[in-house]
């Protein structure tokens, strides 16, 4: 039971060395006949953008050197979050990847939300954000009061926003014009600190609308992961000044992967390369549902006290078990390189 018919010896050693620091473990080492294997690669990156810039040139060169077919390379992670920065080097580098038992950073739904009330921050004719938006945390404005205004906006030769502060000539009342006008007073701070940048927007916008503090009130995993991708978010804009900038930036990783193949183009619109799936995809996904599987070269990432193991677990003697074990998963999903 404890031969190993997966991983070289040197990654089954790493695995033992991490595993072997739980107490009252039931001893396990395991082995193999693979042979030795190659040594286990280490990189101290200065941030996550280093880490990802290097992860991202090491499978490029792993693929372009004929040793390995995209479908091969897995990049785990402790936090959905962290995958961000990752999938960024990812699109620039015209890698194809996809996100196992995930979303894209991107696509993730507080993260498409955030992004809108940056965008009508940025630009108050944006339509199509500020719907996305107008009752997100829930203000009490349905469908048939966004019919109404809507229609108000069609016979008024107005925008969607001026059609919101006409709202009463619309027939909305009540509960919903009081969500329309508090949602109006939120967009008119946003825009007022748009010179402050985009991270200073997105604060103001999550913190002022009670988006984060409907998520800290779940208490629930789900809604610390999703805090977690808003932190990340936040940080990322804090590199920009200018919130133009910021937007640009976001819909060049955010969109290009995702244009249809509609010819043989091996770049897209904006110069972009045109990832070739011909023979996969780069995996990415969370320590967590890396479970069962295994991948010829695996890349963990994030790999500090703080981030994995967790800091929650960081003090918890009973956590910081569970984060080693994790760690353990991870590294004997490895079959040749870790």
């Amino acid at each position: 039971l404890d031969q190993n018919y997966r991983s070289t010896q040197t990654i089954l050693d790493a695995a033992n060395a991490v595993i072997t620091r739980n107490p009252g473990r039931k001893p396990k080492d395991l082995w193999t006949d693979v042979g030795q294997g190659e040594a286990i690669q280490r990189y101290r990156a200065a941030d996550e953008v280093d880490e990802a810039r290097w992860v991202v040139e090491r499978l490029a060169a792993l693929h372009d050197g004929g040793r390995h077919r995209w479908a091969d390379l897995a990049v785990f992670y402790r936090t959905n979050a962290q995958s961000r920065a990752v999938e960024e080097q990812l699109v620039r580098l015209g890698v194809p990847y996809r996100v196992v038992g995930g979303t894209r950073f991107y696509e993730r739904r507080e993260v498409r939300e955030a992004i809108a009330y940056l965008r009508i921050a940025a630009n108050p004719a944006d339509e199509v954000a500020a719907k996305r938006v107008l009752n997100v945390p829930k203000r009490g404005v349905g469908d048939t009061s966004v019919r109404r205004v809507d229609r108000l906006a069609e016979e008024a030769g107005c925008g969607f926003m001026e059609a919101l502060r006409r709202c009463g000539e619309a027939g909305v009342s009540g509960r919903a014009a009081t969500g329309i006008q508090s949602f109006l007073d939120l967009h008119e701070t946003l825009v007022g600190r748009i010179d402050d940048g985009p991270a200073a927007v997105l604060e103001t916008a999550l913190s002022g609308s009670g988006y984060l503090d409907g998520l800290r009130a779940e208490h629930s995993v789900e809604a610390d992961g999703r805090l977690e991708n808003l932190a990340e978010l936040i940080g990322v804009a804090a590199g920009f000044e200018d919130v133009g900038d910021f937007l640009e930036q976001v819909g060049l990783v955010a969109d290009t992967d995702d244009l249809p193949d509609v010819d043989d183009a091996t770049t897209t619109d904006d110069g972009q390369p045109r990832p070739d799936r011909s023979d996969g995809e780069v995996v990415l996904m969370t320590l967590h549902a890396a479970k069962g599987l295994e991948y010829p070269v695996v890349f963990i990432i994030g790999m500090e006290d703080g981030v994995f193991p967790h800091l929650r677990s960081l003090g918890d003697p009973v956590q910081l078990e569970e984060e080693r074990r994790l760690a353990y998963v991870g590294i004997t999903r490895a079959r040749q390189r870790l």
